[in-house]
């Protein structure tokens, strides 16, 4: 009762999480079903993070919502609030295509000097005051350094690898 007043009065807009936090999710509409006139209002995205992806699962959270779930292709969720973009549900992106950012995410690119290549830069507004091994080179400008690498190819950002040390796996 106190955790469906409380998602009544937050009203959600970007839900992130793994198949567990799914599963809670229609857990809470099948006992609760007010729930579902209001999540439909306020959801803007829905994120499968953390685990792989369940597409079964995916599919009752999109009839349920009227929602496409994007998959973060089991990322972390503090990952892939500042790295992982969205794919465009309307056409097939390419290998490697990053996609879209999650609303109100900005993109900064700067030349890395070969290739054509850029560092990739985020600002998100979901907010991130360090990271966990406290890496003092890690922000610019209110920017996140992520160490990847990317093309610019017809307008659409393209993985094309890492610069250096590896924040999350280092």
């Amino acid at each position: 009762e106190i955790v469906r007043y409380l998602l009544m009065q937050m009203k959600p807009e970007h839900i992130t999480g793994g198949p567990a936090a799914f599963e809670l999710l229609l857990e809470m509409m099948r006992n609760f079903p007010e729930l579902i006139g209001t999540f439909r209002k306020s959801f803007k995205t829905l994120v499968s993070s953390g685990a792989p992806f369940n597409p079964g699962l995916m599919r009752d959270i999109q009839s349920v919502f009227d929602l496409p779930v994007h998959n973060a292709l089991g990322t972390t969720e503090t990952q892939q609030v500042t790295n992982t973009l969205l794919t465009d549900r309307a056409k097939i992106p390419e290998r490697g295509c990053l996609g879209l950012p999650l609303p109100g995410v900005k993109l900064g690119l700067k030349e890395f000097g070969m290739d054509n290549l850029y560092e990739l830069y985020i600002h998100s507004p979901f907010g991130c005051s360090r990271i966990l091994n406290g890496a003092e080179d890690a922000f610019v400008d209110d920017y996140f350094r992520t160490g990847d690498l990317v093309d610019l190819v017809e307008g659409q950002i393209m993985f094309a690898g890492r610069a250096g040390k590896d924040y999350f796996k280092d």
